[in-house]
């Protein structure tokens, strides 16, 4: 009894220190003023991640403000082996065509000035080799 005691006391002591450790930087924060937005904000840099049938390459797009970049990696050498400048359009899905090819669907909001209602948006696809576009369709 005596022990499970002692056991019981340890741990609520325990807890309570965890506790104060993990509010220290919360109760800090507070004292120098609200975090800015931007902590909890800030948009991903990179989208779409795909990996090869074989497994050696990685396919992402990265992101710069509105830019959108193709980036193609061998996994085997660590090394950039290809890419492509995908532009503002979005990316909507990324297809490796093999070991060499990659189907990039992205799409792009415009709009038609015959039209006051809301802008159509073009889907379009391409496929791009490591040196690369091939071809490209809206």
């Amino acid at each position: 009894m005596l022990r499970s005691l002692a056991r019981g006391s340890l741990l609520v002591l325990m807890f309570t220190a965890t506790t104060a450790l993990l509010a220290a930087p919360v109760l800090a924060q507070e004292a120098d003023g609200p975090a800015p937005l931007s902590v909890y904000g800030a948009l991903p840099s990179l989208e779409m991640l795909e990996l090869s049938p074989s497994g050696q390459r990685l396919a992402f797009i990265t992101v710069t403000g509105e830019a959108r970049t193709l980036v193609l990696l061998d996994l085997t050498t660590r090394e950039q082996v290809g890419g492509a400048d995908v532009g503002v359009a979005k990316v909507r899905d990324l297809d490796w065509l093999g070991e060499d090819q990659i189907l990039v669907t992205t799409s792009k909001t415009e709009n038609i000035p015959a039209s006051a209602s809301r802008a159509p948006r073009c889907l379009a696809a391409r496929s791009m080799t490591p040196a690369g576009t091939v071809s490209s369709r809206c």
